[in-house]
């Protein structure tokens, strides 16, 4: 009785955690929805300063960031950068240092659009779309 009630328990402990990770999973990747106002997004916000290859202009491009940053810091980048080189972020700095430019904080991003920027780019990054 108590090793099928383990067998039982460890069955449904696992069903859970593969469950889990399967909904956070970044190789789901975002919407079409997402995509297509994240594109919107950086067409209007973002690509006066930044390439979507690895060529820099006021800013760094932008190729591949999806696979060195992950979602929370580059939403949080791109609201909020000069609080995040205040605070003392290396990247952040080492950032300011090379460019000398902050992201402007009145850009018209908010979470949600900056999110769409990140699916934008994260699509780019991993399917070439």
């Amino acid at each position: 009785m108590l090793k099928a009630l383990t067998a039982i328990l460890l069955v449904t402990f696992t069903g859970i955690m593969l469950f889990s990770f399967t909904l956070e999973s970044p190789t789901d990747g975002p919407d079409g929805k997402s995509i297509k106002k994240g594109r919107q997004m950086f067409m209007n916000k973002c690509a006066s300063c930044h390439r979507l290859s690895t060529e820099e202009s006021i800013g760094p491009g932008l190729e591949n960031i999806t696979k060195r940053q992950t979602k929370e810091e580059i939403v949080l980048w791109a609201l909020n950068h000069k609080e995040r080189i205040d605070l003392g972020d290396p990247y952040a700095k080492e950032l300011y240092v090379k460019y000398k430019y902050y992201v402007p904080t009145k850009s018209g991003l908010n979470e949600t659009t900056a999110g769409n920027v990140f699916d934008f780019l994260y699509s780019l990054d991993n399917d070439g779309m």
